[in-house]
């Protein structure tokens, strides 16, 4: 699985995120989904159909997207509409049919109209911006614009590794033999991984999506 790079800006009493990921697998309260999205709304409407425990989510949320860059702002307000007691959203990344609107625009309009939701209301509330991992000129834009708002304290990002787990079973005659072996798998761990902090990087804030596969 290719690292994510996973952006977060704190606004109000909320915050607004950035990831990559599949929107139907996000483990949050509200999933808000274009009904006019004939491929999102069949992949949701399949999950939900196999069994409640392959969704997440508490609630999803079926509003139409007529395809204007007005729209777009009614879309996530109306989206975030929801009962207090759910405090994060989920939304997709919209791109389908888009020709007279360019991604940028898209971004934008979504991004604004989550913030000025959530600094309508006084309670915490996390709005997500979910983007499949091959969308990178899509990730690229809205992680251009969560950057803008960004304030200078806050990190530009931080970067999600999966990684394969790897089980041992030590077997031993000895007591002596089952430590020395033990200690010595330990010490080899250590000389394998190794953690770097780096502050203070001019160029950390040109790294989206499609650099971070790169590196």
């Amino acid at each position: 699985m290719f690292p994510n790079v996973v952006m977060n800006a704190k606004i109000h009493h909320g915050s607004i995120a950035l990831t990559a990921g599949d929107l139907s697998t996000q483990n949050v309260d509200v999933v808000a989904v274009c009904s006019t999205s004939e491929v999102l709304l069949k992949n949701i409407l399949d999950q939900a159909e196999a069994g409640p425990g392959n969704l997440n989510c508490k609630s999803i949320s079926f509003v139409p997207w007529i395809i204007t860059s007005n729209s777009i702002s009614e879309f996530v307000s109306t989206s975030l509409n929801h009962p207090k007691k759910y405090r994060t959203v989920a939304f997709p990344a919209l791109r389908y049919g888009l020709a007279n609107c360019p991604t940028d625009v898209v971004a934008k309009a979504m991004i604004d109209a989550a913030i000025s939701k959530i600094q309508k209301t006084t309670i915490h509330c996390t709005v997500s911006f979910i983007i499949l991992p091959d969308q990178l000129s899509i990730h690229h834009e809205f992680a251009n614009r969560l950057a803008s708002i960004q304030k200078t304290s806050e990190p530009f990002g931080s970067i999600e590794c999966s990684f394969s787990k790897l089980a041992l079973q030590l077997t031993a005659k000895q007591e002596v033999n089952f430590k020395k072996y033990r200690s010595d798998i330990k010490s080899h761990l250590k000389t394998c991984s190794h953690v770097k902090c780096r502050d203070n990087e001019e160029k950390i804030h040109r790294w989206t999506q499609q650099s971070v596969l790169k590196f």
